[in-house]
């Protein structure tokens, strides 16, 4: 007897739904037999080095006169005759105006009369005691001469004025000696009616004219600049400041004299920070005695600072900069570790970094956040360099 289609039809069906489930269930236990193996990130890795470099900067400073200074008139009075104007150029100790101190004038014509009033009362009281100690010399002579002929009591009347007038001398010679120091003193303020330079310079203005009314606390009669030598002042970063060494010798420019390159040489440093800059200020020397650059230029400083001590970089991808922090990734121990510096010089494809990292130390090349610390990383065999290496 033929067995029914319909029932061959259905065996076959499902014969083939059992193999199709077979065939999905191993399927499955392949796909997690693939998940218990961990595909581990590939990374490259650079070598941490240590130089000293040497930072070029281009800094602005400003050209001022080595000195300058208001010269006022030290005694009330009037401007007399004005030597010297604006541009003059002076040596030091040239007169440059009087002045006329009518008050001055007559404290000295006092001063004389006291000195000489004081002078007579002292010779009259050396007088006094030569009259005085020739009375006592003639007294005990005659004493000598007979016992008796005199009373012991006008020897010692004698002898009393004589002390006296000496008291007497002194006292006088000390008023005159301070007559004598009160007219010096005056005579001394008369040196100052003639105004002199102080050094030699350039009179960069004039504040009063002929006739004005001056005085210590006047108006200056005249400003002074020594400006065959000048002072370059520049404000240096602070992150360079330790490389600044007095003596050495800085090029710069001028705007306006674009085709010459100046040099100052180190000679102040201040060794203390601006609070609001955060800059230290230098002072360079200037031989300006050809007298091409003036006092107030700004200038362009083409300065190379060479840092006192070795310090590390590393490629600059391998600085990672999170909202949270600044850090490398170095392999050690075969893990990631995250170690937060500070970037300080870049020079394009390195970057200079101070934290806890040493030379030598194995940064991930291609820094990235998702590189979590204490990650196992496989290291990349493609591209190795000088500052790569592979890891067992």
């Amino acid at each position: 007897m033929s067995i029914p289609k319909f029932r061959v039809s259905r065996r076959l069906l499902t014969l083939s739904l059992l193999a199709m489930a077979g065939l999905l269930s191993g399927c499955h236990q392949s796909v997690q037999a693939g998940s218990a193996i961990s595909v581990l990130p590939e990374v490259q890795l650079a070598t941490v080095r240590a130089e000293r470099p040497q930072v070029h900067l281009s800094l602005p400073g400003e050209l001022q006169p080595f000195q300058d200074t208001g010269i006022q008139a030290h005694e009330m009075g009037f401007a007399d005759k004005l030597y010297v104007d604006r541009g003059s150029d002076v040596r030091a100790g040239q007169v440059l105006a009087t002045i006329d101190a009518p008050d001055l004038v007559a404290r000295a014509a006092a001063a004389e009369q006291r000195l000489s009033a004081a002078r007579a009362r002292t010779l009259q009281a050396e007088a006094n005691l030569r009259r005085d100690q020739g009375t006592l010399l003639g007294l005990r002579n005659a004493e000598r001469e007979m016992q008796g002929a005199v009373a012991e009591n006008d020897i010692n009347i004698a002898a009393q004025n004589v002390s006296a007038d000496q008291s007497e001398v002194a006292s006088r010679q000390a008023v005159e000696n301070a007559a004598a120091r009160d007219l010096k003193a005056v005579r001394s303020l008369e040196a100052y009616l003639r105004v002199t330079a102080p050094f030699a310079g350039r009179i960069i203005s004039r504040g009063v004219s002929p006739g004005d009314l001056v005085g210590p606390t006047k108006t200056p009669l005249f400003r002074l600049q020594q400006i065959d030598r000048l002072r370059l002042v520049v404000d240096v970063p602070e992150a360079e400041s330790a490389g600044v060494q007095a003596g050495q010798v800085v090029p710069f420019t001028v705007s306006a004299h674009p085709d010459q390159q100046f040099t100052g040489v180190v000679r102040r440093i201040s060794d203390s920070l601006r609070p609001n800059t955060r800059t230290m200020p230098v002072e360079l020397d200037v031989d300006n005695r050809s007298l091409t650059l003036d006092p107030g230029m700004y200038a362009q400083v083409d300065w190379r600072f060479q840092r006192p001590r070795p310090t590390l970089f590393v490629p600059s991808s391998a600085v990672v900069n999170s909202s949270r922090e600044t850090f490398v990734e170095v392999l050690r121990g075969g893990k990631i570790d995250w170690v937060p510096v500070q970037s300080g010089l870049a020079t394009g494809p390195e970057t200079e970094v101070f934290g806890q990292l040493g030379a030598g130390d194995q940064v991930v090349l291609q820094g990235s956040e998702e590189l979590r610390p204490g990650s196992t990383v496989k290291i990349s065999a493609h591209k190795k360099g000088a500052s790569q290496q592979q890891s067992s």
